[in-house]
Order: structure tokens, then sequence, then C-alpha cells
């Protein structure tokens, strides 16, 4: 009956019915049993995550207001911080991960998906004493230029034009 139930099978009235349509079912790869037997290990292991609400300040509401907001997400390689990558927002989301604070870094842009995911740079690839913790790069969608983001400095700002503007 719990085939029934999930829709797999059709209600049947009698047990001639639920047979045929049990064995129509089988022939497509459903498997039944009269008791639940587990095709993996059933231990259970308790789960560290945590669901935490976070929002912004009411003076920053306006800057929620938008479409597809934001088109992805990264952490930044030194573990402090997320940010949202601005496809309809104006402005990079910071999401402190200590405190889970939110607040907006670098310039105001206009358009809609601009950028279109992102990625984390560590500190030994950009090779660079301006970037200790690295970087994060978001992706061009709908923008003619790429976005990088500095977690040392709070800075985010555009780099490439010429170079994807061919």
């Amino acid at each position: 009956r719990l085939a029934e139930m999930y829709g797999l099978i059709p209600y049947t009235h009698t047990p001639e019915e639920l047979q045929a349509e049990m064995d129509r079912v089988t022939i497509r790869g459903v498997r039944f049993v009269s008791h639940f037997q587990p095709f993996w290990n059933p231990q259970i292991r308790p789960c560290p995550a945590r669901l935490v609400h976070i929002s912004p300040g009411s003076e920053d509401c306006q800057e929620m207001v938008a479409r597809e907001k934001y088109m992805g997400g990264m952490t930044s390689p030194c573990g402090s911080y997320i940010y949202g990558v601005p496809g309809g927002a104006r402005r990079v989301l910071r999401v402190h991960t200590d405190t889970h604070a939110l607040d907006w870094i670098g310039e105001s842009y206009d358009g809609s998906i601009k950028w279109l995911r992102g990625v984390e740079v560590p500190p030994e690839v950009m090779n660079s004493p301006a970037f200790p913790k690295g970087a994060c790069l978001c992706l061009a969608s709908n923008h003619a230029s790429m976005l990088k983001i500095n977690p040392e400095t709070s800075e985010a700002y555009t780099f490439g034009e010429e170079v994807l503007a061919h």
C-alpha cells in the first residue's frame, strides 16, 4: 500500500489488480520488500551543521531589492568571509563568518547578471604582498570586466576591461 501512497502504482480495489500493478512496475525496476532492508551502514552520526538566520540592518534593506540578486557565492581563502557575487544587486554582499553580520563592500554597479559565480584564489597563488589573505574573482557575465575582491582590505574592484572588450 505504500507504493500506492507514494504514487508508484495506481490505487487498486482487488488483490489481483494490486499484484498486476506490482508486476508491471517490477519490470520497470521497482523492488518490493516485506520489511526495510538498508543497503548502507545505518549508523546515525550527529550532524554539526546549524541554521543561522541573518539579515541586514534596516538602512541596508534597499540594497536587497532586486531579482537574481546574487549569482553564486564563495568563501574567502582565509575563511573569514562569504561573498555574494552581484547579479542584480549593485554591490558585493559580505557575510562575516564569525559574527554572521552582513554588509556590502566595493562600488555600486548597475545592470543585471553582471557577474556569475566566483572562485577563491589562495595567497600562494596570488603570490603578492598586496593579497596576504588571497583574493576572490567573480566571472563576467553581462559586465565588461572581472571583479576582484581583496579580503585583507575589503576592496572590490573591476579589472580586465581591455581584454574582455575584444
